[in-house]
């Protein structure tokens, strides 16, 4: 038997037994009614899918190269307004601050932006993922809703890079 998810964010492990028998998953909206906006309006560009996502695991172009490279992949939850992992080469993190992004260390552990050998960085990075992502529903819930300050800084810091980025093209 198929079975259609029609989101794309479903815990392995979490069904709904139905009245026929049939299993379906249990799909969580981890939005939080306080984070202002609606899906593709002025204030936010996310799909509306998104609203499912309690984290976005931004796997970068590159990870085992010598410095940081940000692509839209990363932009990809800013602009969305969702907290985030990186996936990438050392220092991504630290190259987002350097441009006046905030991160999440009040809900992911971020040592592995610091770590040299890729493949211990790799271990480390993907054991955050699996923590993060095996908590409660409700914990992720409030996470998400911890760190909404820190979603609108990220929003607003895009922007405004995106207008001077735009302005420079029409000298």
């Amino acid at each position: 038997m198929t079975v259609f998810y029609p989101h794309p964010l479903t815990r392995v492990n979490d069904s709904l037994e139905l009245k026929n028998g049939n299993s379906m998953p249990i799909h969580y909206d981890v939005i939080s009614p306080h984070i202002p906006g609606k899906p593709n309006d002025n204030s936010r560009y996310q799909a509306d899918f998104y609203k499912y996502f309690g984290l976005d695991i931004v796997t970068e172009t590159v990870f085992n190269y010598p410095y940081p490279y940000i692509t839209e992949k990363t932009m990809r939850p800013i602009t969305s307004k969702r907290p985030f992992i990186v996936i990438g080469a050392l220092g991504t993190l630290a190259l987002l601050k350097s441009k006046g992004f905030k991160t999440f260390s009040s809900i992911i552990d971020e040592s592995y932006d610091e770590i040299l050998d890729h493949s211990d960085r790799f271990d480390s990075v993907t054991e955050d993922i699996r923590r993060f992502v095996t908590q409660p529903i409700e914990k992720i819930r409030q996470d998400v809703t911890s760190v909404i300050e820190t979603l609108e800084h990220n929003f607003q810091q895009y922007k405004m890079l995106e207008d001077i980025e735009i302005s420079q093209l029409n000298l």
